[in-house]
């Protein structure tokens, strides 16, 4: 076995290897070695280790794993391999299949991981399991779909409509992109179905952001200055952009709640669904000038930018030292603690001992602020430690839910007795009220003054954790934006290909009330103009502390 120094390469034929992140690079057999203690393996951008856009995990010990990447161009390729322990950065100078061994502690064998570079686009799912899947989904839905008794439209009818739609894709990435429409009309941020197509993503080099109904150019990459920041977007594809957005984008959104269909529209806007592709964007400039440009879009898999925000061209500050962390506690003056929390999903048996320690300390201030503006959920209890701190009860009710009852012999009867009525219009739901938590004594209460930052970022049970206390009587006041407007429980449906539909099965309730959850409305609303948001500044933070200086 040959061992070499860091950033020492080996070269083979048109691929160049170099170790960035591990101190040697192993080579055996001509054929890289990638080390891991963890069974898993993350597909990256160029020289972006530590940041994943594809996991890979579950490999068996010997086992040959094929991973395809789209390219269609002829141009230089510079791909990441990482794992836990070490990391793998290749330059591609052409399209030869490239392969290293994974080995992972545990295994008696190493995996073979082989990248096959190709021009086609998949197509292995044949008509007969297009239909099966589209009608499993379709199912799933009308039996257990949360909100089913909310649509406004017949589903039957549509489905009727996709058979026919889904028979005429060419290939699977259509087949997804067409589940993935159908799906969205029920408009739920927990019921999507989603393809494994990430390699023949696209990327285009601009972000957008909507300032009141206008949309505007945000951000560029630091090689593509070429559309001026600020620029007003006027036509997108020779489309009045609202149009282009209506017709192209919106039919993919899942969303409801305006910020979040906003915030998803410009998330939408910067990738084409195979790449290259053109985006003509035609702006207005900050002086007023009128210009098209003709955008194209790059491999997300292969572009060295796509995921590395510091690589971005931003009209609104980046503190480049910033890195994301899943809960953290600073301080202001005047003793004021800032806890903010970016997730409620416990990543190991740490979190909520990390959580506690937190909550502890952030006992010591005179006034706290809670930031969840980026918490896009998790497990629902693992806010229960904040509330038991928050609340001045000895107890509070955690939520409640509704959920779908499908009863053959009731829907049987439904069509002539009154009283089975709601089986036969599949409108029967049972209702779960919600359980009393229990409030330790010798838990350190929280005597002073609290605010909670949100944003249509905050999710999932990031959302289950503002409906519990925002029926108390003495809550802390909640500032931001209107929330996601999406949790429940979702029922995960395997689709071929290793893809997936996601389908909300309970609808929450606010569990004093029992009003259905739609989204937090915040009592203090806080909006940005194009202006405010390039100065940099921290509105919602500046209006915490502008509460809390007054309590």
């Amino acid at each position: 076995m040959k061992t070499i120094k860091t950033f020492l390469t080996v070269t083979l034929t048109s691929l160049l290897c170099i170790s960035s992140h591990a101190k040697v690079l192993t080579v055996k057999n001509g054929v890289p070695v990638l080390n891991a203690k963890e069974n898993s393996l993350c597909i990256s951008p160029n020289g972006a280790a530590g940041r994943c856009k594809q996991n890979i995990s579950g490999f068996d010990a010997g086992e040959s794993f094929t991973y395809p990447i789209y390219s269609p161009l002829k141009k230089q390729t510079q791909i990441t391999f990482y794992t836990d322990i070490d990391s793998l950065v290749c330059s591609f100078d052409d399209y030869t299949d490239f392969s290293f061994k994974l080995l992972i502690e545990g295994l008696e064998n190493p995996v073979n991981i082989i990248i096959h570079f190709t021009k086609e686009l998949p197509n292995k799912i044949p008509n007969s399991e297009k239909i099966y899947f589209l009608s499993l989904i379709w199912g799933e839905i009308k039996y257990n779909f949360a909100f089913y008794d909310e649509l406004n439209f017949d589903f039957d009818s549509l489905y009727n409509a996709y058979i026919s739609i889904v028979l005429n894709t060419k290939n699977d990435i259509e087949y997804y992109d067409i589940l993935e429409r159908f799906t969205a009309t029920l408009k739920d941020g927990h019921t999507r179905a989603v393809g494994d197509y990430v390699s023949y993503l696209g990327v285009y080099p601009v972000k957008f952001n909507f300032f009141g109904k206008e949309l505007f150019v945000t951000a560029t990459f630091d090689n593509e200055r070429f559309v001026p920041l600020k620029s007003k977007v006027l036509k997108i594809n020779s489309m009045p952009y609202m149009q282009y957005i209506e017709e192209k984008v919106l039919p993919y959104i899942n969303l409801k709640t305006p910020y979040a269909v906003e915030n998803r529209i410009t998330y939408l806007l910067k990738y084409s669904k195979i790449f290259p592709d053109t985006l003509s964007l035609t702006v207005q400039t900050w002086d007023k000038k009128n210009v098209t440009y003709d955008l194209v879009s790059n491999s997300v898999i292969t572009s060295e930018y796509e995921h590395i925000k510091y690589r971005y061209i931003t009209v609104r500050p980046i503190d480049t030292n910033e890195r994301w962390t899943p809960m953290s506690l600073s301080w202001l003056k005047d003793s004021i603690a800032v806890l903010t929390i970016n997730t409620f999903s416990p990543f190991d048996e740490s979190y909520p001992v990390l959580l506690d320690s937190l909550l502890e300390t952030a006992s010591t201030a005179k006034k706290l602020i809670i930031d969840i503006r980026n918490n896009g959920g998790g497990a629902t209890d693992m806010s229960y430690p904040i509330l038991k701190r928050l609340c001045k009860q000895q107890k509070f009710l955690s939520l409640a839910a509704q959920t779908r009852i499908n009863n053959g012999a009731g829907k049987a009867n439904g069509n002539w007795l009154k009283e089975y009525e709601d089986f036969y219009l599949m409108k029967a739901y049972q209702t779960d009220s919600a359980e009393w938590i229990e409030v330790d004594s010798n838990i350190n209460r929280y005597e002073i003054p609290v605010v909670i930052l949100v944003s249509e970022h905050t999710a999932s049970a990031a959302e289950d954790f503002l409906i519990m206390l925002y029926e108390w009587e003495k809550r802390p006041t909640i500032i931001g934006r209107p929330t996601f407007g999406s949790t429940g429980s979702p029922l995960v449906v395997e689709l071929p290909q290793d893809g997936y539909a996601r389908i909300c099965t309970r609808r929450c309730l606010f569990p004093y009330s029992m009003k259905p959850f739609d989204y937090i409305k915040p009592d203090i609303e806080v909006t940005y103009t194009l202006e405010e948001y390039a100065s940099g500044i921290d509105k919602e933070m500046e209006k915490a502390l502008e509460i809390l200086s007054k309590k």
